[in-house]
């Protein structure tokens, strides 16, 4: 049974010729299919005449061009081609008058730029001045601040034991005036 099934439901094979008498073409089908006689102007020509006529259905017989309409149409192209031969020729005019303006804006945006080049080269020179001078590859990091938390801070400041790092400190010294080069701190991996 399901053999007999499954011939009913699948599908028909693909026919090697079809007879142009049993080809029907809706006229649904007929609105997706791009039909090319070689009149593409005589279709869009007539396009409106069609519409009024028949009122959204297609046509059957496509009413051919006199030759006065075709000599019409031609007309209508070279007139419209004269058109925009004008229309671009007013537009390089216009820009031809407006092109000493247009020097002025760019001058202004070039002087705008340099300004701000020299803005921006001043202030590097200022950072770098502030900042130590560059004697190795790496670049000076001063030490965190070392701050008691309010929870480690007992009764008064003047009690305060002071920090064992008086070595580290005048080093970091030497280096952000200049003496030495700063250099990261590498930890050695021990062997085992």
């Amino acid at each position: 049974m399901q053999k007999i099934y499954r011939k009913e439901l699948e599908p028909l094979p693909v026919p090697s010729r079809v007879p142009a008498d049993a080809v029907a073409v809706d006229e649904e089908d007929m609105c997706f299919l791009d039909v090319d006689d070689g009149m593409d102007e005589n279709l869009d020509a007539n396009d409106d005449e069609c519409d009024m006529s028949n009122q959204g259905q297609r046509p059957l017989k496509i009413k051919k061009l006199t030759r006065s309409e075709l000599n019409r149409k031609a007309r209508r192209k070279e007139q419209l081609k004269i058109e925009e031969g004008k229309k671009m020729r007013e537009k390089v005019k216009r820009d031809v008058e407006c092109l000493p303006d247009m020097i002025k804006d760019i001058e202004k945006e070039e002087e705008e730029r340099e300004k701000k080049r020299l803005r921006r080269a001043v202030a590097k020179q200022e950072r770098l001045a502030k900042g130590p001078p560059r004697l190795g590859s790496s670049k000076f990091v001063p030490e965190p601040l070392q701050v008691l938390l309010s929870e480690e801070i007992t009764g008064s400041i003047r009690k305060l034991k002071g920090c064992c790092t008086l070595a580290k400190d005048r080093f970091k010294s030497f280096q952000k005036r200049g003496y030495f080069a700063p250099r990261k701190h590498s930890r050695r991996k021990r062997r085992m």
